[in-house]
């Protein structure tokens, strides 16, 4: 998506479900250059067999406002990638973030905005990956075993 607004009741990334025993493969990918996604659900794909890669790369200064961003049951690879964008909740309400994780690229032009008087919180599980070398992906991953709460102070 270029240019413009995507203003979505909600957003899901891929389901894969019992496939007749076969392990397929489901590749979602969202990606916003320079607009703008609204939703107040974004869920990174829920799987019981197979492999479920879903993500959203964030690129030329695009957001992503929304309230719940989570991931459906079972393991899989769910990534949001923060190049160049901006996460932030919608104002008024609070934002919540689990199962996925945050990419931020060594270019990066990455930033988390909350509206003043709302809350973000990460919840246990989620990761967030700091790649200073392209060639060392493990460098600079931070892994949360508890929630994190962000609070952007008063009004």
């Amino acid at each position: 998506m270029g240019g413009g607004t995507l203003d979505a009741t909600s957003i899901t990334l891929g389901n894969i479900y019992n496939n007749n025993g076969n392990n397929g493969v489901l590749n979602s990918t969202l990606t916003v250059d320079g607009g703008n996604v609204i939703s107040p659900a974004v869920n990174f794909g829920s799987k019981t067999n197979g492999t479920l890669n879903s993500k959203v790369d964030l690129y030329g200064g695009a957001t992503l406002s929304s309230t719940v961003i989570n991931a459906g049951p079972g393991v899989a690879n769910r990534v949001l990638n923060l190049s160049e964008g901006t996460l932030s909740n919608i104002a008024g309400d609070d934002l919540s973030v689990s199962g996925i994780k945050l990419l931020l690229e060594t270019t990066s032009d990455a930033s988390l905005q909350v509206a003043a008087g709302d809350t973000a919180i990460f919840g246990a599980g989620v990761t967030f990956e700091f790649r200073y070398d392209s060639g060392l992906p493990e460098i600079g991953t931070l892994a949360l075993t508890r929630a994190m709460e962000l609070d952007a102070g008063g009004g």
